[in-house]
């Protein structure tokens, strides 16, 4: 591995020496806004350095397979290893959606196969490589540098927007196989503080944080970055993990395109109430939506994750056999762990969604008690305790709409150390201070997975329960999705209905005064 990703670097680093676009490239896409003779004669040597920088960082980025929960055996691959088509879907508008929901007999898989079906009938299917694009009506206005080119990628938890965006594109134009119009690919998480306090473009950008670079040398980036913003492309990740008025009015401005014009610029998000609003002032010229794999990429995915020949034959004969495990590996989080689940447990595969996150669980639990388990029952009292825990904060926090918490959340809610040992929470913020730090769950998923275990514990156990429940979390259905998924598989039949009969009523009363708004605006 070490040897071949030493290849990759020095490859890409080669290809520094030329210009960063060929004759062929640039014939061959509509959206080429600098030319060879430009991006070679304008480039100061800081931002040349920068982005040796960048490359050595994106090709030798590697994946936590377990998004904090590693088994031994199974090695961490490089992500030039892993990286998979995603469906890519550009929608003219974005819309909070609620699809109807409908059970297979295990009573807990909602059934996607029509949504990407519809999706895929209705929709551009688009490639990330053709994302800048830009038509001859576009190039007029964007080229210029007097607009930022703004896009936002939206995706339901899992789908693999954060991978897509941070990892798998800055690799293919640091290994000049796209996005070649750009001398700057940067991507960064809002959720760090430095990011989202950030008052100019080098700590925007992270200049500092990847090397020791001279005030002169700062200055030379800042000057390129404003000068020549339609060939930086700048990716700004989560923004549904953070309040937008948390952020300094230097990102804010970034945002909305009023600071640093030209720029283009990629927000990610799963849908959010905040997110939604931007779109309806019409900040974003570009929407589009990842949507999963398809079920050749499934196929492809499993190759590549399972060294095993022989093991991987397995599952995918496994998975073309069986709908619901095709509809779940369509979802690359969840491809990721059924992989895992598969490798590190004898061949073992879930027969529903909760299957999966429950053996998330209960490898947790295993490493802390060094005992083994079949289910949940079979775990010791006092570790189930600790999860409940994590279960309750996880639910409190996600009834506001908060994904990263600090210290003081955590101790106002009496989460222990051994809860936070357990691995299950992990530090948001790189660049935290020891008396300020930035928590979250290892995955969004597993934050709404163990609310939902809480909730169906501890919580709700009658039909009015889960009425107030939907009446406080029903207007973020599309956000929550695996948690509504989750606690539905374990509820029983009576209050299971009740939460789908009350999912269905809101959504019908929400679309209900969608229409009247919509009525009077006609009138």
């Amino acid at each position: 591995m070490a040897g071949k990703e030493t290849a990759d670097v020095r490859g890409a680093l080669s290809a520094l020496s030329q210009t960063g676009c060929d004759e062929r490239s640039a014939s061959e896409s509509g959206g080429r806004e600098a030319t060879c003779a430009e991006a070679s004669s304008t480039v100061p040597e800081a931002v040349r350095r920068l982005k040796k920088m960048l490359v050595r960082e994106y090709v030798g980025a590697t994946v936590d397979m377990g998004e904090g929960m590693v088994e031994e055996g199974m090695k961490e691959p490089s992500v030039s290893d892993v990286q998979i088509r995603l469906m890519i879907l550009s929608r003219p508008e974005l819309r909070q959606e609620f699809v109807d929901a409908s059970f297979d007999s295990t009573g807990d898989m909602w059934r996607v196969e029509h949504i990407f079906t519809k999706a895929a009938d209705s929709l551009e299917n688009i490639l990330i490589e053709s994302l800048f694009d830009l038509n001859e009506k576009q190039m007029k206005e964007f080229s210029s540098g007097r607009r930022t080119y703004r896009i936002v990628a939206v995706a339901s938890a899992g789908c693999g927007k954060t991978f897509v965006f941070t990892r798998v594109a800055p690799l293919k134009w640091a290994r000049n196989e796209m996005w070649t119009s750009f001398d700057l690919v940067i991507a960064r998480k809002l959720r760090n503080r430095e990011v989202r306090e950030a008052t100019d473009i080098c700590a925007l950008l992270g200049v500092g944080e990847r090397g020791v670079f001279k005030d002169e040398e700062r200055k030379s980036i800042d000057d390129f970055v404003r000068e020549q913003a339609h060939r930086v492309c700048l990716v700004l990740d989560g923004l549904d993990e953070i309040r937008l008025g948390d952020c300094s009015g230097f990102v804010k401005d970034i945002v909305n395109g009023s600071n640093v014009k030209g720029l283009r610029l990629v927000v990610t998000s799963r849908p959010c109430v905040e997110l939604l609003s931007l779109s309806e002032k019409k900040q974003f010229d570009r929407r589009v939506e990842l949507v999963g794999f398809r079920q050749e990429d499934v196929e492809e995915y499993i190759g590549k994750v399972l060294r095993s020949v022989d093991e991987a034959s397995i599952l995918v004969e496994a998975v073309r056999q069986d709908q619901h495990l095709a509809s779940m590996m369509a979802t690359p989080f969840l491809a990721m762990q059924m992989c895992k689940m598969f490798h590190c447990r004898n061949g073992m595969l879930p027969k529903c969604l909760s299957d999966i996150f429950d053996m998330m669980i209960i490898q947790v639990a295993e490493r802390n008690t060094g005992e083994s388990y079949k289910s949940w029952n079979e775990i010791s009292p006092a570790v189930q305790a600790l999860i409940l825990d994590l279960g309750n904060f996880a639910f409190n926090m996600l009834t506001q709409r908060r994904l990263i918490f600090t210290d003081t959340d955590l101790q106002m809610r009496a989460i222990t150390g051994e809860a936070k040992a357990l691995g299950l929470l992990v530090l948001a913020d790189s660049s935290s201070r020891d008396d300020s730090r930035l928590w979250m769950f290892s995955h969004l998923t597993l934050q709404e997975s163990l609310a939902a275990r809480y909730v169906a514990v501890k919580k709700a156990a009658t039909p009015a329960r889960i009425v107030r429940l939907v009446e406080l979390l029903g207007p973020e259905t599309n956000h929550l999705r695996t948690f509504w998924m989750l606690l539905t598989a374990q509820l029983d039949k009576e209050n299971a209905e009740c939460l789908i009969n009350g999912l269905l009523t809101r959504k019908k009363s929400i679309d209900g005064q969608g229409a009247a708004v919509n009525d009077e605006n006609e009138e």
